[in-house]
């Protein structure tokens, strides 16, 4: 009975608001009602609570405040005092009509909308709770339909919760880290795509959607993935089973062959806070969380670049990084004739956005940032790619004559060799074979780079 006359109360709240009414303070009404229920009951009388038609037969008359509940509460004492005797004449008939009617009036459309606009499940959900509550509120009493509305509506939430955990998953190529890599990695990682699956999750992470996410790795892995990223940056709130469940897929992953990774766990993400407070972060290995999705995509593609037989370890042979572009031996030793090394330091800028296009680079040893200003006031700036040994730098001003349109900054201790734009246009004219040969193997760099871009782009639109 409790819980009902709280819940009446608060309906009839905001069932003011909604007629243009006054806000109510919610906590003192309600502290107010539990005092007079307290000495109702202690005078034996009835508990009471907000009504909502007298709320609104008040608000259409045009009463405001205590003074208009004051009244109506004298003018029903008065009507019970004087008039019991000739109420307790009625015939039952009567005064069921006008309970029907007054049933009928209260009833709001608008609680019916879910019913005919929502999706088959959520409006057979809906319309079941609605039902059985009916039901019971007729056949048993109003506190037990309260009661039993209130569990089935927590069960119900907690099931819908359960089945959009998993927001979206996807497999490689749309799953691709921003590292631009020669076209024998680039190919390599796009026949190993198939093995490498991120999971975005959102919402809450609790015992009532933890096993979804369980049930859709293993499925994964029995697809044939055997790298799966979970994505924890949508993730709201992890509870105790929740972080468990995750646990337990680390130590035990399906098949015994899949590999977990742990991404978008930031320091101040609520996942990350929820996760470490519950002590299961610290039992999971550093190796398996990622701040980022990238790092985790990072990681995995360098394992698989790792386990390619005959894979350059780190630095490249000036000769090696022309001829893994997809150029002859002979052409790649001419080309070297007119090519220069350079080196550049950790932070150093190698090309500046806005300047003319002088020189393309190819990487041998070292990784830099291409850059770009973020939208928005201060000098904020946004990584687009990373290049990596035997990627080419520059090659778009180089082509199309336009100014630098972003930056790229060394990551680490650079080297590279360097063609200038007056070289290459000299080798167009005295060597057309081999200048041909560089334009084509810089064509097939950007023309990987546009598919992977157009094939993230559409991932992202899903």
């Amino acid at each position: 009975m409790a819980v009902l006359v709280v819940l009446e109360t608060l309906a009839t709240a905001a069932a003011i608001r909604e007629l243009g009414g006054p806000r109510a303070d919610l906590d003192q009404d309600l502290r107010a009602l539990a005092a007079a229920n307290l000495a109702a009951g202690a005078a034996g009388a009835v508990a009471g609570c907000g009504s909502i038609t007298a709320t609104s037969a008040a608000l259409a008359a045009g009463g405001r405040g205590r003074l208009a509940a004051a009244t109506r509460g004298l003018v029903i004492l008065g009507a019970l005092a004087g008039l019991g005797p000739l109420v307790a004449l009625l015939p039952q008939a009567v005064l069921a009509g006008v309970i029907l009617g007054t049933a009928w009036n209260m009833l709001d459309p608008g609680a019916l909308r879910p019913l005919r606009t929502g999706t088959g499940s959520h409006r057979l959900t809906d319309a079941a709770v609605m039902v059985v509550v009916a039901g019971v509120a007729v056949g048993w009493s109003l506190a037990a339909a309260v009661a039993i509305g209130v569990t089935l509506a927590v069960l119900a939430f907690t099931a819908s919760m359960a089945r959009g955990v998993v927001r979206r998953a996807w497999r490689n190529p749309g799953g691709r880290s921003r590292t631009r890599r020669p076209a024998w990695a680039e190919a390599l990682l796009l026949r190993a795509g198939e093995r490498i699956e991120v999971v975005e999750l959102e919402g809450a992470l609790f015992f009532g959607s933890a096993d979804a996410v369980a049930l859709h790795v293993e499925r994964a892995a029995e697809s044939g993935a055997e790298a799966v990223i979970l994505d924890f940056g949508r993730v709201t709130r992890v509870d105790l089973s929740g972080a468990r469940q995750i646990a337990r897929l680390l130590a035990r992953p399906p098949g015994g062959r899949a590999r977990i990774l742990l991404a978008g766990l930031r320091q101040g993400a609520p996942a990350r806070d929820d996760m470490a407070a519950l002590g299961v972060l610290a039992a999971v290995p550093a190796a398996a969380v990622f701040e980022t999705l990238e790092e985790a995509l990072v990681s995995v593609e360098a394992e698989v670049l790792a386990m390619a037989p005959d894979a350059p370890d780190g630095a490249l042979a000036p000769l090696d990084a022309l001829t893994g572009l997809g150029l002859e031996e002979d052409t790649a030793r001419r080309l070297l004739d007119a090519m220069t090394e350079e080196r550049f330091a950790p932070g150093e800028l190698v090309l500046r956005r806005g300047e003319e296009p002088e020189a393309l680079y190819v990487i041998l040893d070292g990784c830099a940032d291409v850059v770009i200003p973020r939208p928005g006031p201060g000098n904020a700036t946004l990584r687009v790619a990373t290049t990596t040994p035997g990627a080419v730098m520059g090659e778009m001003g180089v082509l199309t004559g336009g100014r630098r349109t972003a930056d790229v900054r060394a990551r680490s201790a650079l080297r590279c060799l360097r063609l200038s734009s007056a070289t290459l246009a000299r080798l167009e004219r005295e060597d057309p074979a081999a200048g041909a040969a560089l334009l084509r193997a810089i064509a097939r760099q950007i023309d990987s780079n546009l598919r992977m871009a157009n094939t993230t782009i559409a991932t992202l639109e899903r």
